[in-house]
């Protein structure tokens, strides 16, 4: 069946826990994202990140977390954690890709880098997140923080080495490896078998050359090793685009208005 991911996200719920999806699986296919979202009210523009080449250099383990460990950053919103990376410095400020379902109505959230040092982030964009397609969100920190992180320009083969980089059950800037399983709906989903669980949500899957090859996202319920990153085929035309739906009309209980 094509598209099974986006299909279902119309007619299922997921369950989101701490910045992390978890969805139920039929006999065949995985469930979608929540669609616990508020309504978006307005559009605006989002600041257009620059694209940059990728080394064809193979790196260890250990090199592509020394790379990549101070372009991530853990997200707090609410009792939520999630993660997120930097994908731009401009003008002044940082730029941060995560989850839609990270931020979850959220217009402010606090980040912490690597050093232990924390910033509040504002999602300047957010694409809604009712379909793994559109779980993507934009933040931005004021002043110069982190390391950008190289988007990858196409997609990885079956096979190829890839690591999770993010905040399982808390447990800060962890790193977990494994290979894409499987590229999904055209190369939209990755799916791997690299450990994901709740915090790792907005985490950069980066392949063996310190290449961000996906975003981590959702698992599939009373599973093991069936994990799933919106891939950069998505992540691209949303750092591209310049008008998303964003800014809850109603933020949650305890959110800042910015």
């Amino acid at each position: 069946m094509k598209r099974t991911f986006h299909a279902l996200a119309a007619i299922t719920t997921a369950l989101a826990l701490n910045g992390c999806v978890i969805v139920n699986s039929p006999p065949s296919t995985a469930d979608s994202e929540s669609t616990r979202r508020p309504e978006p009210v307005q559009k605006t523009a989002a600041p257009m990140p620059s694209s940059t080449g990728c080394s064809s250099e193979q790196k260890s383990a250990q090199q592509v977390f020394s790379a990549a460990k101070d372009g991530v950053a853990v997200v707090e919103s609410g009792d939520g954690q999630g993660s997120a990376f930097v994908v731009e410095h401009r003008d002044g400020n940082t730029l941060l890709l995560t989850n839609s379902h990270v931020v979850e109505g959220y217009r402010s959230v606090q980040v912490k880098w690597s050093n232990g040092s924390s910033d509040t982030a504002t999602v300047v964009t957010d694409a809604g997140g009712s379909s793994p397609s559109t779980d993507l969100a934009l933040l931005q920190v004021s002043g110069i923080r982190g390391v950008p992180l190289q988007i990858a320009s196409g997609s990885p083969e079956v096979g190829r080495s890839v690591f999770v980089i993010g905040a399982p059950k808390g447990l800060e800037f962890s790193l977990s490896s494994g290979v894409v399983s499987q590229l999904r709906d055209g190369g939209e989903i990755l799916q791997t078998d690299a450990a994901i669980n709740s915090g790792n949500s907005g985490g950069p899957v980066l392949d063996d050359r310190s290449c961000v090859v996906g975003m981590a996202t959702f698992i599939l319920r009373d599973s093991q090793g069936l994990n799933f990153a919106v891939s950069s085929q998505l992540i691209q035309p949303f750092l591209s685009n310049r008008l998303t739906p964003t800014s809850p009309a109603d933020p949650r209980p305890g959110a800042s208005n910015g």
